[in-house]
């Protein structure tokens, strides 16, 4: 739908996402390309973290994780 957010190793996207005929909206964080190495895990990092702080009120629930998926946004891939 939108940029709502862009920080230093990603942006946020309000996003629609359609299901089995179902729409939901959600946000997609997209991380910038990587620098150096020292970056390479960065999202990896982050997924594991915050499943392991999955219950905690003021982290938001991350559904999936996926490397090298084609994103549309505003109809370009």
């Amino acid at each position: 739908i939108k940029e709502i957010g862009d920080g230093m190793h990603a942006k946020i996207y309000l996003a629609k996402r359609w299901e089995e005929g179902e729409q939901e909206t959600i946000c997609v964080k997209v991380f910038k390309p990587y620098q150096d190495a020292d970056q390479i895990n960065c999202a990896e990092e982050e997924f594991r973290v915050s499943k392991i702080l999955a219950n905690h009120p003021n982290i938001i629930k991350i559904n999936s994780f996926q490397q090298q998926m084609p994103i549309k946004i505003d109809g370009l891939e």
